[in-house]
């Protein structure tokens, strides 16, 4: 389902990405683009009862401009998938960030360029309830399309 932007949303740039859940009615992906702060706000005013997910892309690359503590609580994920280049030069994601969700106990993940999402995710979700390759798959799929 789509959280964001809602209809009427004038934001542009970044805080105009699109933010989708992927649910397979056990475990669920926020896909985050590059929202920040001002966005993850307002889409925490509509949409806040809808957010939690098993995992959360991160947005915006894990800049400084994104992944507000409300937003880490109300998806309440069990796992942070980083989408950053090793070595970039933004030097993202920001160690800020990092601290900020492992300190509500979401495990990292800072996948490495041209990983294979699916074998990847399975392998790091294999010890929560219900993990397996058809939601692993989907999430591949999704995230390979939207250019993760």
């Amino acid at each position: 389902s789509a959280h964001w932007p809602v209809r009427g949303n004038t934001d542009q740039g970044n805080n105009h990405s699109c933010v989708v859940k992927v649910d397979d009615g056990y475990q669920s992906i926020l896909l985050t683009g590059d929202i920040e702060s001002p966005a993850e706000q307002k889409m925490l005013s509509h949409y806040w009862q809808h957010l939690q997910s098993t995992v959360m892309q991160v947005p915006h690359h894990g800049s400084n401009t994104s992944s507000s503590l409300a937003l880490i609580q109300r998806v309440d994920g069990q796992v942070a998938l980083a989408s950053a280049s090793r070595d970039n030069a933004r030097r993202l994601p920001t160690w800020k960030v990092h601290q900020r969700y492992r300190q509500q106990k979401d495990q990292w993940l800072d996948p490495p360029s041209g990983t294979d999402y699916a074998g990847f995710l399975s392998k790091k979700l294999a010890h929560t309830q219900h993990a397996g390759s058809d939601f692993t798959s989907l999430v591949s799929s999704v995230v390979w399309r939207v250019g993760g």
